[in-house]
């Protein structure tokens, strides 16, 4: 859910982190420099980093991690906010709230898009009406003269109300809220055919990405076979739109496995469909220390920095420094 109706574009300008050479990281002392803040949270406690672009690197300055202190999330989300995240900077959130994601076949050049979410979301993602705030994009499918993907994301309204209300009272500098586990594709160079999958409570989650948006949602038991078999279906929602197999694959918390033959079949099967590589990034401070890659909380955190920083570097058109 992009506030200030700000729309997350691929085709929006996107930092240049190609030859990176930390020896130019001088000047002002890095944990006073004025950065960009996100933060994420889930039933766990919370995550958050400061960041920002000096000499067209991205470069994280700070991390913080608190333990969830009760389970009101409103209460929480002040007491953090207030702890950690200056009001005079910039700053993004994701919670992690059920959203309802849909995709939706539709012609580009003969439908009142607006119009039709308005009327039809509810029904589009199967939630009682009135119960969901929705923002939406679309994709032209390639090959094809008008065909497009109509991509609808919806939050409980009672979960936006409670952040939203501990926003205000915490006075941020609020620029996005978004919604779980969408940010985790930002870290990565591209967002097409791409497969996440995250170890929880024994269930693996697999979802499905298309041209930066969420097409399919898998879940299974930790054996063999039903993951292969999800993997599969998921292949066969991305051939119809034009990819031909998963490029790449992705699954966070594999350390909370404690079967050794398992954990070695999962990394083989990440490694036969291809384990995309993040974009590079220059930690200090000790930061490198709290941000796990094997965590999905941090790395939606990540990404949820960079979409800030695209969003207002799109917005302004000129160097975030």
């Amino acid at each position: 859910m992009y506030m200030e109706q700000i729309r997350i574009n691929d085709d929006m300008l996107y930092p240049n982190f190609d030859g990176l050479d930390t020896r130019t990281l001088i000047g002002e002392p890095l944990h006073l420099a004025k950065g960009y803040m996100s933060v994420s949270y889930d039933s766990e406690g919370f995550y958050a980093l400061r960041g920002k672009i000096i000499n067209d690197k991205l470069v994280i300055l700070d991390a913080y991690y608190e333990k969830r202190s009760t389970d009101v999330p409103y209460l929480d989300v002040i007491s953090f906010l207030r702890s950690y995240v200056p009001t005079n900077e910039p700053m993004a959130i994701v919670g992690n709230y059920k959203a309802v994601m849909k995709s939706v076949f539709i012609d580009l050049d003969n439908t009142d898009v607006e119009t039709l979410v308005a009327w039809n979301a509810d029904t589009f993602t199967n939630v009682p009406e009135g119960t969901y705030d929705y923002e939406f994009f679309t994709r032209h499918i390639p090959g094809s003269q008008n065909e497009g993907l109509l991509y609808i994301v919806g939050l409980r309204k009672d979960d936006l109300y409670e952040v939203s209300s501990a926003l205000d009272v915490a006075e941020s500098r609020i620029k996005i809220i978004d919604y779980w586990p969408a940010p985790a594709l930002y870290i990565y160079p591209y967002r097409n055919g791409v497969v996440l999958g995250n170890v929880e409570e024994g269930i693996l989650n697999l979802y499905g990405w298309w041209n930066g948006g969420f097409i399919c949602h898998k879940q299974c038991d930790l054996q063999i076979k039903l993951i292969l078999d999800n993997l599969k279906q998921i292949e066969e929602e991305f051939y119809k739109y034009g990819i031909e197999e998963i490029q790449s694959l992705v699954i966070y918390n594999k350390g909370s496995i404690d079967d050794e033959e398992l954990l070695i079949d999962l990394d083989a099967i990440c490694q036969e469909y291809g384990e995309i590589g993040k974009l590079p990034i220059i930690y200090k401070n000790g930061t490198e220390q709290l941000v796990r890659d094997e965590s999905l909380p941090w790395m939606i955190t990540l990404g949820l920095l960079m979409v800030l920083i695209i969003l207002l570097s799109a917005r302004k058109r000129i160097r975030l420094t």
